[in-house]
């Protein structure tokens, strides 16, 4: 049963992520213009 619930933990934190607070996109978004800068 545990081994069965793991996953589905880990997969409903997924969207939850997504859903998450406009707090966190800035940070996603930051993040990504960073690796455009690095790879130049």
């Amino acid at each position: 049963g545990v081994a069965m619930g793991s996953p589905a933990v880990v997969t409903a934190s997924v969207p939850d992520l997504t859903l998450a607070p406009p707090l966190s996109f800035p940070i996603k978004v930051s993040s990504i213009s960073t690796t455009n800068e690095n790879k130049g």
